[in-house]
């Protein structure tokens, strides 16, 4: 039974046959499908089904493809067995034959594709030139319009990627986002002209408006820029592998490459200096050429321009910094009035502050050489003492050194403005150790070379090779100078007065035990052999002594070591005497000699 019906006589221009409607004259053959204007749908088989053409030359060239939607003068006109597609628009998908999935709306969009699949192109001539590019996602005037087989790309926004051809994997939102862009793969573009001018670089991410606008090179970051007249990587040409993130940062980096910003104008004027990292606000604003420059906090290394290799870390640390290179600042405010000092140290919130145009300090504190303004070569470790910081009271003086709490003021010890001076002190910074610019060695807190005026012990180098260890006390009374001791306590000393100095040894009775008094000296001394000789390193000296060994048969105590000892190595261990040890056994023979002399004058 038939279910056809005519409708405006001889011209048959509705006929409904199983569902299939043709408004043209012919009806289509399979099901589901809906044709309306002038060939729309003229050449669908039986195996072409549930496809909608609305449109002069819709659909003309249609097949056995499936499930197509085609509105407007000649869209998917060229369409044979691409399935699934949706074009709307004049022209839009004109020359897609097997290609499937694709969703084009507007006036040519996609109007070149063939043969690709899965994309979507939104706007007056989006995708305009696409032919076999795949996956792409196009929304906005003549976004990616040269895009030819370029694959996985994303446009959104007028412009965006408009002369990308053969690049794919490629992101872009905004107007004219990468807009030049031919070859260039695996970049991000997001805000309005982000990535204008690149061509052929790739793997960048550039965020925010007009952000990396000039830039030409290959893996750069640069995120910031939306609302501001120089963004993110702004002028970057050809500089590659930058990290710009902060509204301003690298704004002025043309070829420069390797460099890390993190922060508003973070590296704000630099041009070609390269390998630099600078995270906070402002840091390394002013640097233009100055080279792998690293600075951590708000304003480090603010004015930095052409110095490099420093380091700075901490807010304002080595802010004043201009051309001078090789230094390290971190802390607040560590060595921020350093403009041309270089290879300096600076550890500590405020180490350094005061540091204009000295070189080579080491200052670890905080507060370190708080005041110090040109001195160089100083070192200074310390923690703040009762009095103030490690060197706090230093101004120009050079190559010091001073480990403790002292100022460079205290303890009666006044260097600040004296060089070549070593000072170790406690934590509060009281003097312990002095070596002064004559490297005369100072111990106990004193602060000169003893004298008449001066107590203390140092050791006073003079002319070849010497040094003497002077000791001394301000008073005229007895005073111990100095005292030995071995594990069965004090042995021995040397006391001043007035007048003299006594070398002392343990002799107080309370010490000794087995005391004899009746023994024969005379024997004895008789054993010992005078001599007299010269040293052999000596030889146009003749003195009067002993041989050691001679006489430590006979005196054990006066000589130290054995007859003919070496050592390990073999070498010779030589003996020496101590001839005071033979004043008893003198005395005692004098005595003796004076009992017999007195025995013959009394005969």
């Amino acid at each position: 039974m038939s279910r056809s019906r005519d409708i405006a006589d001889s011209t048959k221009t509705l006929d409904v046959d199983g569902g299939t409607i043709k408004l043209d004259g012919n009806y289509p053959v399979g099901t589901g499908n809906v044709a309306l204007g002038d060939t729309a749908l003229d050449n669908v088989t039986s195996s072409g089904n549930y496809n909608t053409a609305l449109g002069s030359g819709t659909l003309t060239s249609n097949t056995s493809g499936d499930q197509n939607v085609a509105v407007g003068l000649s869209s998917l006109t060229n369409n044979s067995t691409g399935g699934n597609n949706v074009a709307v628009g004049l022209y839009a998908s004109r020359f897609n034959t097997t290609g499937g999935n694709n969703v084009s709306l507007g006036t040519e969009a996609l109007y070149s594709n063939t043969t690709a699949n899965n994309n979507t192109a939104v706007g007056y001539q989006a995708g305009y030139t696409n032919t076999t590019g795949s996956s792409l996602t196009v929304v906005g005037r003549k976004a990616l319009y040269r895009n030819t087989t370029g694959a996985f790309n994303t446009a959104l926004g007028h412009t965006a990627l408009e002369n990308n051809t053969t690049a794919s994997n490629n992101t872009a939102v905004g107007f004219q986002a990468g807009l030049s862009n031919t070859t260039g793969t695996q970049n991000v573009y997001l805000g309005q002209l982000t990535g204008r001018q690149g061509t052929t670089s790739s793997n960048n991410v550039f965020i925010g408006h007009a952000s990396g606008y000039f830039n030409t090179a290959s893996g750069n970051v640069g995120i910031g820029g939306v609302g501001v007249s120089e963004p993110a990587l702004g002028k970057n040409t050809s500089g590659a592998s930058n990290v710009a993130v902060g509204a301003s940062a690298l704004a002025y980096n043309t070829t420069a490459s390797n460099n890390n910003a993190v922060g508003y104008q973070a590296l704000y004027s630099n041009t070609t200096g390269s390998v630099q990292t600078a995270m906070g606000h402002a840091a390394l604003y002013s640097n233009t050429t100055g080279a792998e420059n690293t600075a951590f906090g708000g304003a480090a290394l603010l004015d930095n321009s052409t110095g490099s290799f420093n380091v700075a870390v901490g807010r304002n640390a080595l802010v004043n910094n201009t051309t001078a290179s090789n230094n390290t600042a971190v802390g607040y405010q560590a060595g921020d009035a350093n403009t041309s000092g270089y290879e300096n140290v600076f550890i500590g919130t405020s180490a350094g502050t005061a540091n204009t145009t000295g070189v080579r300090n080491l200052y670890v504190g905080n507060n370190a050489a708080e005041l110090a303004t040109t001195g160089s070569n100083n070192t200074y470790v310390g923690a703040n003492g009762t009095a103030g910081s490690c060197g706090g009271a230093m101004t120009t003086g050079s190559k010091n050194t001073i480990l403790g709490g002292y100022t460079g003021n205290q303890g009666g010890l006044d260097i600040r403005t004296s060089s070549n001076n070593i000072v170790l002190s406690d934590g509060d910074g009281n003097p312990r150790l002095y070596i002064d610019s004559s490297a005369n060695v100072i111990f106990s807190g004193g602060t000169a070379v003893p004298s008449s005026s001066a107590g203390g012990a140092s050791f006073d180098p003079k002319t070849n090779g010497r040094a003497i260890l002077k000791l001394g006390t301000t008073s005229t009374g007895n005073q111990g100078l100095a005292e030995f001791f071995n594990p069965n306590g004090q042995v021995g000393g040397i006391v001043a007065n007035g007048s003299a100095t006594a070398y002392n040894t343990s002799s107080d009775y309370r010490l000794k035990e087995n005391v004899v008094y009746d023994w024969d000296a005379t024997t004895r001394l008789k054993q010992l052999k005078p001599a007299r000789f010269n040293f052999i390193a000596d030889a146009d000296t003749t003195v009067d002594g002993f041989l050691a060994h001679e006489a430590q048969a006979v005196v054990p105590e006066c000589a130290s070591g054995t007859h003919n000892e070496v050592d390990d190595d073999g070498a010779a261990v030589m003996q020496g005497i101590d001839q005071s040890k033979l004043v008893p056994l003198l005395v005692k023979t004098i005595q003796e000699l004076e009992t017999r002399i007195t025995a013959l004058e009394g005969a």
